[in-house]
């Protein structure tokens, strides 16, 4: 729930869609950056498998931070930079 609350930052939490984690353990993929991203949509798209993960455990088909185009759509309130 905490991921969409900062996507659909003005949703009540009871109305996104969640699961209660259930287990003691969640294994995600490893990310390696080989080499320094451009921006934060290049690091984005390089984490885009760990995201969907994390949006698969919340209970969501993939991660929604990503347009159909595969750019990332967050737009953080205080940009890194």
């Amino acid at each position: 729930m905490r991921l969409l609350q900062d996507f659909i930052g003005s949703a009540f939490p009871e109305d996104l869609p969640s699961v209660t984690l259930a287990r003691d353990q969640f294994h995600f993929v490893e990310t390696i950056f080989e080499t320094v991203p451009r921006d934060d949509n290049d690091a984005a798209r390089r984490l885009r498998v760990t995201l969907d993960h994390l949006a698969n455990a919340a209970g969501l088909a993939s991660s929604p931070y990503f347009d159909p185009m595969g750019n990332y759509t967050l737009k953080p309130a205080c940009p890194a930079g």
